[in-house]
């Protein structure tokens, strides 16, 4: 038997991201079910002799890399089993679950399976005893192989590339003969009406006359525009179509002084709520179509600004991007924008992209007629639905500035919504809320070489903080919570170790504790030498996991979240292995360079 072979064979079935990634997820969780199934039969330690004898095999015959992620995902099988301790019915459900969603990820995604390649049939000359060798070895090794393909295609990076906080803003310049002759068709109608000067117009796409509607659409179907998108959403994973029900033009006021809505455009504030919905993603494209030297849009997280003017064209996601616009000096001329939305979602998964464009247009007719009610209010009905647009502006900005990344967000969101409709015991917001920011951790030193100008510092900075904190929160709360009497050596290994983790911070400062030297935006000071450098080259990783281990040291904590300070640690450590042999994607150098 040749493996690699195997493996070769099997990858020309799973070219496609998505499915590759959902085999992942799928495989190891079949695994984790087979584990809890053998568990129920047999006991534990003839579980752990025949998963033994299987990774002996696996190290024999896979590669390095795939036998460490092999080990890794197997192990945790036993960990997960012995925490949730399914029943024969659960364990049963899930097993057959991974498996038919594997068929069905073929299906959707329009990949055949590895099976259909070696089964007999009228067209081939395969053989029952070679099909079930074949289906033997392809079972035996589903993990390894599944695994090996995600090597080979960047998966894992792909599923890294998840937890970075990077700018995925488009941005181009629209400037070719068509571009201009349709923007100066738009400008030309516009001139021609009566626009007021002390709030803002806005004709929306379906309403306008057909000569402008057709030049409004091709604009929106630029090449240019459509091709931006795929820098981060690549075909053939990702679909970008133009989501036309929100698109509209748009003239500005500069009149910022009168309580109107228009004050939410020069205040910091996010255009959607849909900011947890996960893998997919509404943009909002602002396109000016005349010269503008007196309005500056901000985008904060980044930080980054840029007078829009005259064919600029800059798309930012909808649901996550806080923004704001500010006046830069009194205006000569009103400016005139139009604002395009586009929608990117998994190609496979076409209605779970179109449910997020339909809950967005939705709210965003909601809005509108809120919006327009508090243009010109009129009376104490009127003011108080601008003072609620205005409080809820906040209130939305203060949230994502806080807690940052809102893919992470998602997951949080996801945990917490599950738990509440299931009651189930499983502490799924603890779970899904610890250890994010280990993985904005790796993903940001793997990623920083080549990303380091799209990572917005003091976004990372704030995000890491903030899920850091929640991690804590945990912790504390739940060591306070089972707490059965004072333990001085617990207590005295948390006071030591985050003590020599803190003192490690403030020798180096805290830009750098947070990459400021990898991203660019501290300069690298002589090598610190001081305490507690002079003991160790990692004294804040070796000292948080002092820490953690005194929260387990305490017999309460221990009994009720045996698993909890393992997971810490067992990620702090992979983080320290990994900046320890400087483990990170290489920038490609230009060859003229």
């Amino acid at each position: 038997m040749n493996y690699f072979k195997l493996a070769d064979e099997f990858g020309e079935c799973h070219k496609n991201h998505l499915n590759v990634i959902f085999h992942v997820f799928t495989t190891t969780g079949f695994y984790w079910a087979l584990i809890s199934l053998l568990n129920h039969s047999v006991g534990f330690q003839l579980t752990l002799g025949v998963v033994a004898v299987y990774w002996a095999t696996i190290v024999m015959t896979a590669s390095t890399s795939a036998t460490v992620l092999t080990t890794l995902l197997v192990g945790s099988g036993f960990f997960v089993d012995q925490y949730v301790q399914p029943s024969v019915l659960i364990a049963g459900l899930f097993f057959a679950g991974c498996y038919l969603s594997q068929d069905l990820s073929h299906y959707l995604l329009g990949e055949p399976t590895f099976q259909q390649t070696y089964t007999p049939s009228a067209s081939n000359k395969i053989t029952w005893p070679s099909f079930f060798y074949k289906l033997f070895l392809h079972s035996y090794f589903m993990l390894p192989l599944v695994i090996e393909t995600a090597l080979r295609i960047n998966v894992f990076e792909e599923i890294l590339h998840w937890f970075l906080i990077v700018d995925r803003m488009v941005k181009v310049k629209l400037d070719s003969d068509q571009n201009k002759k349709d923007m100066q068709i738009i400008r030309d109608w516009l001139d021609e009406q009566v626009l007021p000067k002390d709030v803002t117009t806005h004709y929306w796409f379906a309403k306008l006359p057909k000569e402008i509607n057709d030049a409004f659409a091709r604009l929106a179907h630029d090449e240019k525009v459509l091709g931006g998108f795929n820098d981060f959403f690549p075909n053939p994973q990702y679909e970008t179509i133009v989501w036309a029900s929100m698109n509209e033009i748009y003239v500005a006021t500069t009149d910022t002084t009168k309580a109107t809505s228009d004050n939410v455009f020069y205040s910091n504030h996010l255009d959607g709520p849909w900011m947890c919905y996960p893998f997919a993603s509404v943009y909002r494209a602002i396109l000016a179509l005349n010269p503008n030297d007196h309005i500056r849009t901000v985008f904060t997280a980044h930080p980054t600004s840029k007078i829009l003017t005259d064919g600029d064209l800059w798309a930012f996601d909808f649901n996550r991007e806080v923004h704001r616009i500010e006046k830069v000096k009194e205006a000569s001329n009103q400016r005139y924008t139009l604002k395009l939305h586009y929608l990117v979602y998994p190609k496979a998964l076409p209605f779970y992209g179109k449910i997020l464009g339909y809950m967005t247009s939705i709210y965003d007719t909601i809005a509108r007629l809120a919006f327009l009610k508090t243009l010109q209010p009129q009376g104490p009905l009127d003011y108080m639905l601008w003072l609620v647009i205005m409080t809820a502006t906040r209130i939305f900005y203060g949230v994502i500035r806080a807690a940052g990344n809102s893919g992470a967000m998602s997951f949080v969101v996801a945990s917490a919504v599950i738990m509440y409709f299931t009651k189930t015991d499983l502490p799924l917001f603890l779970i899904s809320s610890s250890f994010i920011h280990y993985m904005i951790y790796i993903s940001t030193y793997y990623f920083y070489e080549t990303d380091h100008e799209r990572i917005p510092f003091e976004a990372f900075k704030k995000t890491v903080m903030f899920y850091k904190g929640v991690a804590f929160y945990h912790l504390i709360s739940n060591y306070i919570l089972t707490l059965k009497s004072i333990d001085l050596i617990s207590l005295g290994m948390i006071a030591c170790g985050f003590g020599l983790s803190g003192a490690a911070a403030g020798a180096i400062g805290l830009d750098q504790t947070y990459f400021g030297v990898e991203l660019r935006k501290v300069k690298p000071s002589a090598r610190v030498t001081s305490f507690p450098y002079n003991l160790t080259a990692h004294p804040m990783i070796i000292g948080n996991i002092i820490g953690l281990f005194g929260f387990m040291k305490a017999d309460g904590f221990r009994e009720k979240l045996p698993w909890l300070v393992p997971v810490h640690v067992t990620l702090y450590t992979i983080h320290m292995l990994q900046e320890h042999f400087d483990i990170k994607k290489r920038a490609v150098l230009n060859k003229e360079e």
